[in-house]
């Protein structure tokens, strides 16, 4: 994906005065990067920033690619924790859900005297 930048500045917070390295990422570039991803799709892997020329610094450039890597990496292991998480929560609750299905099923059989197949059958 691709996108036009006036300057570095851009990629960055205008409230942030630390360096490169170390600056909070811009919500605008962060909200058109998902826009991009969420069109054309999650199998894009390449970032290209489009910069003029003359103003062009390779030593600032280096700095923000780590920088945006670093962001980058971080954000896709925090989603992949939740989803994990997310996993988990969605398993437990259906052991839960099955466990407490049993209990009624069992206690509907002892005071209604059926089958207890009937009663799983009604709990279900």
């Amino acid at each position: 994906m691709s996108l036009i930048l006036d300057t570095y500045v851009d990629i960055f917070s205008s409230f942030d005065p630390r360096p490169y390295g170390e600056r909070a990422l811009s919500d605008d570039f962060l909200d058109e990067c998902k826009k991009i991803v969420l069109d054309k799709g999650i199998d894009l892997i390449e970032l290209r920033l489009m910069i003029p020329e003359t103003l062009r610094i390779p030593e600032d450039e280096e700095v923000i690619k780590k920088r945006l890597h670093s962001y980058f990496l971080v954000l896709s292991h925090t989603q992949a924790k939740m989803r994990r998480r997310d996993t988990m929560n969605a398993r437990i609750l259906v052991l839960v859900g099955i466990i407490i299905g049993i209990v009624v099923s069992y206690i509907l059989h002892l005071y209604a005297f059926a089958y207890m197949w009937t009663t799983v059958i009604q709990v279900i």
